[in-house]
């Protein structure tokens, strides 16, 4: 194991800072997103796209730049944990901190997606109910998508 330097783990909690602060940005846009779904605010999820998209664009950015930097100091795939332990005492409450802050919010986020994607599918199953039109939609990667012959079409979403 690596042994962690003062210089390497200010970089390290530096870049958490940056990290988490992300993640905070993202914690919030869900919310909205969330609360967007639940009103069938249709108008307000078509002009949240843009945000949306510049969050994964900062996200890929973000993860990209934490690969480069653990590469560079000698700690790729190392957990956070891991690197709290290989830390001078000074840094190791900080870097445990700082790594329970952004798992719970990563927790978080990953139960407001599963809470979207709930409440859409159940609105597309509704409107299957209702209606005997065809539903269409398209998966991230732009395929079509539609409700016939499909029993959750939110699986492909």
């Amino acid at each position: 194991m690596v042994k962690l330097d003062e210089k390497k783990c200010t970089l390290i909690i530096d870049f958490m800072s940056d990290y988490i602060e992300y993640y905070r940005e993202l914690l919030d846009f869900e919310k909205k997103k969330l609360t967007l779904v639940t009103q069938d605010d249709i108008d307000g999820l078509i002009a949240s796209i843009s945000t949306e998209q510049a969050l994964v664009m900062q996200s890929e950015s973000l993860e990209n730049k934490r690969l480069k930097l653990f590469d560079e100091l000698g700690i790729a795939g190392m957990t956070y944990r891991n690197i709290a332990q290989n830390s001078p005492d000074e840094f190791k409450t900080k870097i445990e901190e700082d790594a329970k802050v952004f798992s719970a919010l990563v927790l978080e986020i990953q139960k407001l997606n599963k809470g979207i994607e709930t409440i859409i599918s159940e609105k597309f199953k509704l409107m299957g109910k209702n209606s005997d039109k065809e539903i269409t939609a398209y998966t991230g990667k732009g395929k079509k998508i539609s409700n016939t012959g499909n029993s959750s079409i939110i699986k492909d979403i």
